[in-house]
Order: C-alpha cells, then structure tokens, then sequence
C-alpha cells in the first residue's frame, strides 16, 4: 500500500489541527476531528489493502451519511463530543449500495456529520453505535457486531472465569445489562435495533464457532428472572438533605430543575421527605465531573448538597424480578449493611441496583453472581463458563462436530462472517501444519 497516495491527506490535515492548538486550545470541534483520524486512517489503510489484494472495494465515508441531530443536552460540547444521529429508513443510501452488489464498503464507527458538514463523535460505545444506526438506515435483516469476547455475560468474565454466557436475552434485558455496567455494548446501540425490529447478533472473532449471544425482539419465549450481576464505577452518589417535613411541596421539582439546567441525567433516585438521593452516570459526558460540580454549587441554594465520588454501584439485571423476591431474599441478606448508601428498584422491574462503598463492589459482585449462578442454572439462556469457553476458542473443533458444553451454535447458526473467519483461521492452520513438516523433513 503507498503510505502516502492512501493516508497523506490525513496526516497533513492532522498536522494543521495541531498548529491550530498551539493558538486556539482545544475545542470540541478540534477534540473531535483529532480523535476520528485513528477510524479514518484504519478504514483508509483497510480498503486500500484490499484493493490492493483484486477485491472490489470502496472506502465509505460515514460523515456524508450518518447525520447529527440537534443536540438537546446543556453539557459543553455534547453536539461534538457525544452526537446522537437520525437512524429513519434512507432508501437513497439502500439504494447506493444495491446499485453496487459486487463491492465491498468499508466505513468508520465512532463518527458522523453535522448540518453543516462537520465532524463530530458519538462518544462512548461509538463504533456499536454506528452500526446500529447503518442497520436501522438499511432496514437490515440482522445486526452482526463482532468483538474481542463471545457475548453477554452472567457477570464481568474479566473479573470472574465463572461468568457464564448468555446465549439468548430480549431488548429489555440486553438494553439494562449495558445500562448498569455491562461492557460489551453501549446502551445507546440497541434503540435504533429495536425501534426498526432488528435482531442483534454478538459473535466472537477470536472464535467464529462460539454461538455467541442473540438479542431476540420477543421476551415471550425466555424465561423470566435474574440474568446478570454488574458492576459501575462510573457513578457519583449526591445526597440533597434539608429539614425535613411532612409531605413537602417543591422539594422535588427544585431538584429536578437544577439537574436539567445542567444538562445532567438523573440516573437512580431515593427520596424521603427531607432528603432526595441520585447517582449519576460518568460515562455520559468527558466533563461530566466538572457540571456536577457546578450543579452541586447551585443546589446550595435549595438544600445542603453532598458528594461521594468513590461508590460503585451493584446492579441485579433481568426480567420480572418482583416474582423472584422469594429467591433474592439470601442475596439481600449477604450485603453488609454498613456498605450500603442506596437501593433502588427500576419502575420497568429490569434491575435491583445498590450503590456500596467502592473498596467493597469486587467481593460483594463475585459473592452474590455465587449465589445466583453456582447452581441451578443449566437450562437456556445460561450457556458455558468464561473458563470452558477460552478452552474451546484455543482448540475448536475442526473436524466439524459439535463442541462440548454448548460452546458451539452449529453450522446452521454460523453466520456468514463467522464462516469466513473459521475458513480463514482452517487456512492458516493448514499452512502452519506444512511449515512444520517441512521443518521436521529438514
């Protein structure tokens, strides 16, 4: 690939941008062109080489069809930073890549254009975001998203071998796991899917065999009850307290108003007549610190405000979870009580959430995901452990026979990627095999 013909163009721009820091700082609208040159120069470097290689390829730029709406937040910077875009059917954009059925598009995640064609982010979780929105544009039959781990979990597999995967979960279920910590998906990708009844597929590239997990548009045929223990350290506890009285007028309302003034979303609540608590989420905003610190000053001038910065939040995520109570009862008296500030129900009955002193969230997780899943769990959705799974992802059944454990979704549910990925991986394989024996032969 020629360096220069494929990606100059980039670099000089991004050379500009810098000189342009040196006299103006940094702008949001700076911070966002800087940060999608890493999508544009990889997706410029991906087409280029497969060009290179006889396929028919064409590079994609996402900002020409992916449009930002009007940001509504207050936070600085939110429509350049944390853009949220129109995902209506576009039959111009179906229609442009039909005319070329032979080609194959590369884009970017992460980015996407304004009315006035420049570029802006969609913050955290930007790329799953970005394909959820191409699906929903396309009116797609299936959303794929292949990532560095085979799906949604019991719990953080990174922090615990014995999380196991979930095989199959409804929106709901799928929308409160990345809601209260799970790191697979961002929140914001699953609404475009939902709104235009596209099922979402995860896969694992590392191991195209692994069935992964499908998020299904119908709960009706999945099992109620406590899906996954999760994890936020994202989170701000803020305690509103003044003297209290009996059924008090306002209190509320002047909280509320001070919170949208500061563009900030109020994440779990817990109210009594002379004190109000929230957490907030982080993750939102890159200056979400610096607004609650704002907010809170103004807060002074309705009740005494307080802050705490070091909590995690602990969240029972499922479906139907008051019809489980009877089984929670042994989860709700292994928690400490001196490490916990709040509990929180959701109104759509989708998680029980405690926030806990941030020291004490990795036990409390790890204790609670023994109790729900150590036993007792065998039938769908609950899938194999993290622990089996790695097992099978190093050796993968390659003579085509069902893996053990469930660990494989057989060739029916292979997706078409998945397939060109195990073709891939059997090629190498092969190839190593040759090596070897040339070197034993020699």
């Amino acid at each position: 690939v020629d360096f220069e013909l494929t990606v100059g163009g980039e670099f000089a721009e991004l050379t500009r941008l810098f000189e342009q820091i040196r006299t103006d700082g940094v702008t949001p609208k700076t911070h966002a062109r800087i940060m999608a040159k890493g999508e544009l120069l990889s997706t410029r470097l991906g087409a280029a080489y497969l060009a290179q290689q006889g396929l028919a390829t064409h590079w994609l730029d996402a900002r020409e069809w992916l449009r930002a709406e009007v940001a509504e937040s207050g936070m600085d910077g939110q429509e350049y930073l944390s853009a949220v875009c129109d995902c209506s059917a576009d039959e111009r954009f179906a229609t442009y890549l039909a005319d070329r059925p032979d080609t194959i598009f590369i884009t970017q995640g992460f980015i996407a254009g304004n009315d006035t064609g420049e570029c802006v982010l969609l913050g955290r979780g930007g790329s799953d975001t970005s394909a959820a929105y191409f699906a929903a544009k396309l009116q797609a039959r299936r959303l794929e998203i292949w990532t560095s781990v085979p799906g949604l979990f019991t719990t953080n597999p990174a922090k615990n071998e014995d999380a196991r995967l979930l095989t199959r979960v409804c929106f709901d279920e799928a929308q409160a796991i990345a809601t209260m910590g799970g790191k697979v998906l961002h929140p914001r990708c699953l609404q475009p899917c939902r709104d235009a009844k596209i099922p979402v597929q995860i896969s694992w590239t590392d191991a195209p065999h692994v069935a992964g997990t499908r998020i299904e548009l119908s709960h009706e045929a999945l099992t109620p009850g406590v899906k996954a223990v999760s994890s936020r350290a994202d989170v701000v506890l803020i305690s509103m307290e003044r003297d209290p009285e009996w059924q008090p007028v306002g209190f509320m309302a002047d909280v509320s108003a001070c919170f949208q003034r500061h563009g900030l979303s109020i994440d779990l609540l817990s109210t009594s007549p002379g004190n109000i608590r929230v957490t907030v989420d982080l993750s939102t905003s890159p200056n979400a610190r610096t607004i609650i610190e704002a907010c809170v000053a103004d807060l002074t001038e309705v009740c005494r405000p307080s802050v705490d910065w070091d909590v995690n939040c602990i969240s029972l995520v499922g479906r139907g979870l008051r019809e489980q109570m009877p089984r929670l009862a042994p989860v709700w008296s292994s928690l400490p009580p001196e490490h916990v500030r709040m509990i929180s129900h959701s109104a759509d009955d989708t998680h029980w959430s405690c926030i806990v002193a941030h020291e004490h969230a990795s036990d409390l997780v790890r204790q609670v995901h023994r109790l729900l899943f150590s036993e007792g769990c065998e039938d769908q959705p609950f899938g194999p452990t993290w622990t089996t799974l790695k097992r099978h992802a190093e050796a993968p059944d390659w003579d085509g026979e069902a893996a053990t454990d469930g660990a494989r979704g057989g060739d029916e549910q292979l997706l078409p990627f998945g397939r060109y990925l195990l073709d891939a991986a059997e090629r190498r394989r092969r190839a190593l095999l040759k090596l070897t024996e040339v070197s034993d032969g020699a």
